[in-house]
């Protein structure tokens, strides 16, 4: 999540906050996370070989395991709503 916790994801593939002109990205997104499916090219190129849990690019150009979504997101509202 962007924003929050010790590690949080500082580079997700999502181009409002890539082209805001803002250091940090847009807090409290969720990104993807691990995949092991190797789709974009910079997954192909630094993730490989890799245990699927640890197939994960902190960086805008790796769709595969760091894109922000709708249905990555909207379930993490989901339970904040019920708080």
């Amino acid at each position: 999540m962007t924003g929050f916790g010790d590690r949080p994801v500082t580079e997700p593939h999502h181009r409002p906050s890539v082209a805001d002109d803002v250091d940090a990205p847009v807090p409290g997104l969720v990104s993807g996370g691990p995949n092991a499916g190797i789709q974009d090219e910079y997954a192909a190129e630094h993730l490989q070989g890799r245990a699927p849990a640890k197939s994960f690019a902190d960086h805008e150009d790796s769709y595969a395991t760091n894109e922000v979504t709708i249905y990555w997101n909207s379930p993490a509202l989901f339970v904040l709503a019920h708080f």
